[in-house]
Formats: C-alpha cells, sequence, structure tokens
C-alpha cells in the first residue's frame, strides 16, 4: 500500500494523523482489520484535498511525494514518530542510510547531467567555426581507407649524406666531430679570442693554436660527463680530489685564461651588426653549426617541430623565463628533430619580435614553415603541438606535399562553437572534416571532464582500436 501515488508531503502527515485515529477506535473494536483502517484513512485524506489542490499539480510533484510518503511511512512504523493527544509532534532525526526502505530516487541535477551526456554533434551535421571554416561531421566507417596520399609518399633516402659519408672515418672519431665543428668555426673562435686578449694585455703577443682550442672543447665537454659543470676549477685540477683526466690534458691557468678571453666576434664590429642581428654575437658561429646540420643528413619521413629552453641566466634582451620548464631562466631555441634518430635538423633562437616576419603570419605559422623549408616538396609528416596546430597552417604544408599530426588548441577561431562545449561519454571520439576533405579534426573524450583535440592530414582513414579499453583512435596512438 505504501506504493500508493498522488500524496503531498502534508498529506501524507495527515494520512498518519487519520490512520492513528482509526487504530484507536479500532482497539474498541476488534472485529476491524489494520487493511481497513488504512483504506479508511487514504480515503478521507483525498476528499480533504480534492477541493484545495488540482490533480495536474499533483502529477507533477509525483516522483518527490512518493519518496516523502515513502519516508514518512517507515518513520510511522519505527515509531520516530512521537505524536501526543495535542497537535505538537516531535520527529526524531534519522541518517538516510539507517532507513531500510529509504528509496534512491535521482536529484534533479544528476537528471540535468544524464541528459547532456554524449556529444552535442551527429553524423551528417554541418557546422561553421568563428574563422569561417566549414566542418562536417563524419562516422569512421564513412572515411573510406585508400592508398597513402602522394605528399605522404617519401621521396628521399634517410640517412647520412654522401658529403657526411666521404669526411668521416670510423676509425677516427674526431673527423665525425668536424663535420659539426669544422675548421671554419675554429678559425672564427680563434681570431675572435686571440684578438680580444690582445686588447687586454699590453705589449704581449698572445697566440691560441687549434690544438688547444680543441682540448679546450674536450675539457667542457669532460666537465659535462662527469657531472661536474658546477664544482669550482680547483677541485678539477685536485690531486687528491680531482680526476687524472684534467690535470694531463691541459694546465689549469691555461685552462682559466682561454675562458677569460674567449670570445665568438669582434667587439669592435658588433654595435653595427647588433642593429639588424639581436644574435650578433654568435649568429656567425651558430648558422654555421646549423648549415652542417643540414649537409651532414637526410631526415625520415617523420620531423617533430617544439620548442627548448637552453638554460643560461645571461643578461640580454632575449632571455626568457617559463615556469614549466626546469630551469626557469633561459634563451629559447625552435628547433626540428628527425623523429627517429633525434637528429638536430634546423634550429634557431626566438629574439622577441621579427620585423622580418609578414604581418599577415602569426609566429606559430612563421616558426613551422622557417624550419621545414629545407625539408618540403618530398612528401614528410610534420608533428606539432597546439601552440603550432592551425587549419591554415594545414592548408599551407599542403600544398608544399607536406601532411602534419598535432594536438589542437580549443580556443583558435577555427574549432567549432559545439565542439569547444559539448563533451562525450568517457572514450568516445568524434570525428569533423573541413569541406575541402583536406583536414580531419578528432574529438576524443581522454576524460570525464577533458577532451583532446587532434587536426591532421596525413590519415585518409581514422580507425579506432575498439578491443583497447581506452578505444583511442589512429591520431592518438601515432
Amino acid at each position: 500500500m505504501w506504493s500508493r501515488k498522488g500524496l503531498t508531503p502534508e498529506q501524507a502527515l495527515s494520512y498518519l494523523d487519520e490512520l492513528e485515529g482509526l487504530s484507536e477506535s479500532n482497539s474498541e473494536h476488534e472485529g476491524e482489520s489494520t487493511s481497513d483502517s488504512e483504506n479508511e484513512a487514504y480515503s478521507r485524506v483525498l476528499r480533504k484535498s480534492s477541493e484545495s489542490n488540482s490533480t495536474s499539480e499533483i502529477q507533477a510533484s509525483d516522483t518527490t511525494l512518493e519518496n516523502s510518503f515513502s519516508v514518512a511511512s517507515c518513520s510511522y512504523k519505527t515509531s520516530d514518530v512521537k505524536r501526543s493527544n495535542s497537535s505538537d509532534m516531535t520527529v526524531t532525526k534519522n541518517k538516510p542510510q539507517k532507513i531500510p526502505c529509504h528509496r534512491n530516487v535521482q536529484s534533479k541535477s544528476n537528471l540535468i547531467k544524464k541528459k547532456k551526456k554524449g556529444f552535442l554533434l551527429e553524423e551528417n551535421q554541418a557546422c561553421t567555426s568563428k574563422d569561417g571554416t566549414k566542418w562536417k561531421v563524419v562516422s569512421t566507417n564513412k572515411i573510406r581507407a585508400v592508398k597513402s596520399a602522394q605528399r605522404n609518399i617519401l621521396k628521399d633516402n634517410p640517412g647520412p649524406t654522401i658529403y657526411a659519408k666521404q669526411n668521416t672515418n670510423k676509425d677516427k672519431i674526431s673527423t665525425f666531430w668536424r663535420l659539426f665543428v669544422d675548421n671554419h668555426m675554429l678559425k672564427i673562435i680563434r681570431n675572435c679570442t686571440e684578438t680580444e686578449a690582445n686588447n687586454k694585455l699590453e705589449n704581449v703577443d698572445w697566440k691560441l693554436s687549434f690544438e688547444d682550442l680543441d682540448t679546450f672543447i674536450a675539457i667542457l665537454y669532460a666537465r659535462g660527463a662527469y657531472a661536474s659543470s658546477k664544482l669550482e676549477l680547483d677541485s678539477l685540477w685536485s690531486i687528491k680530489w680531482g680526476l687524472p683526466f684534467f690535470r694531463e690534458t691541459m694546465s689549469k691557468n691555461h685552462f682559466k685564461e682561454i675562458m677569460k678571453f674567449l670570445r665568438f666576434d669582434i667587439r669592435a664590429t658588433r654595435q653595427g651588426r647588433l642593429q639588424h642581428d639581436k644574435f650578433a654575437l654568435v649568429s656567425d658561429i651558430w648558422n654555421r653549426f646549423i648549415y652542417n646540420c643540414k649537409i651532414s643528413y637526410v631526415p625520415g619521413e617523420n620531423i617533430t617541430v617544439d620548442e627548448q629552453l637552453f638554460p643560461t641566466k645571461v643578461r640580454c634582451r632575449f632571455t626568457q623565463y617559463m615556469s614549466n620548464k626546469p630551469d626557469k631562466f633561459g634563451i629559447k631555441f625552435w628547433i626540428a628533430v628527425d623523429t627517429k634518430s633525434k637528429y638536430i635538423l634546423n634550429a634557431f633562437p626566438y629574439l622577441g619580435k621579427d620585423g622580418t616576419r609578414p604581418q599577415n603570419q602569426a609566429l606559430s605559422e612563421n616558426v613551422v614553415l622557417r624550419l621545414l623549408e629545407p625539408f618540403t616538396k618530398k612528401g614528410r609528416n610534420v608533428t606539432i603541438d597546439n601552440f603550432f596546430t592551425s587549419v591554415r597552417l594545414a592548408e599551407k604544408l599542403i600544398k608544399l606535399n607536406t601532411s602534419i599530426v598535432g594536438t589542437m588548441n580549443r580556443s583558435r577561431r577555427e574549432v567549432p562553437e559545439l565542439v569547444k562545449s559539448s563533451r562525450g561519454d568517457l572514450y568516445e571520439t568524434v570525428l569533423l572534416k573541413t569541406d575541402n576533405d583536406n583536414c580531419i579534426l578528432t574529438v576524443y573524450q581522454a576524460k570525464q571532464n577533458k577532451n583532446v583535440l587532434l587536426l591532421n592530414t596525413l590519415h585518409t582513414s581514422v580507425t579506432i582500436n575498439t578491443n583497447e579499453k581506452k578505444k583511442k583512435p589512429e591520431t592518438v596512438l601515432y
């Protein structure tokens, strides 16, 4: 009988009053059953409330009333409601988990969350982003699997170049070193260092040989290899605590002298060069090093572009502070590397505002195009993070016969508003394609309240591993 519907909380309490009164009268007339008393009390309550309550109001509060009626009835059965002959009523507070017949009724907030569950995107639905990019929702089985696109067929043989093979000898490790730090660079360093020393020292013809310069660089490498770059030089050359390598390679005083006068440019011409080159103090050496990297190795089909902070606290205009890096201060470099071999292909420092960058070109777009310039039109793919990824960059690289795969920042104007606001079921995937079918946007619900956006022009079909618990799409696993 406790499952009857249609009573408000006030009606439920009135029902208990009526039932208590009938129970007292039944004690005098033992012939009447308890079920008859309950039915009589229920009928009286309905007759009293029919004049004031409409049927629509009763139906609207159906779920809440039933729960209240159940709690009230349980309280009555367990003697939690104590009544006196007067109208006063005392209710003892019970913890919900101790009520044996309390029903688990969903709250309104849970019902609202349940309605919002799932992406607000349906198959074949078209949507337009703020910048005018048109997208269309597609299913995984509607993206036709075909052969690799022409732009994804590598036309180079990756590995060391002919130049590198001809100028190296497996029996002499120094020949490999000379590929990257060649005699041209050493001449610049020697001339600049000697000029600085002779300007500081009067009436002294200070000289630096190539052998001493190579030895000096070898000691710098050894300090790093032994994790002793932060130790004092006296400790490294100490007879008791230092390693024999340092004492046998070069004297401590000569090492300090080279370190004191070491320069990579001529001080007298520096001011003029700084007017158009902020990196003038080391740009000649750096540019030559990057040139040697380019001519010594051919990258594979996959290239990665990212940033790296070289730690230093030197005082200059382009020193960066990045709180999310292990070393907070340093010079930031944009670097392109071969994904498989980790070989540096191209790099340049971030020097602040660049006057040579086109006004209609974003910084992230300009960085990727500059780094990939020597390696485009060869059928390669570049992997980037959400700082660089954009539809505009993807379209430009397609024209250069290069594809991209990268995470995308949801704040970009190319992302539709529906994608920004909607959340799907855990591990659910939704795919969108541009109207020209060049770009695929993968929306993967990686966490309950966070989804991942990936833009790619590499995959002509995006498959999902349904055998895996997380059901990751191909673009996430790439």
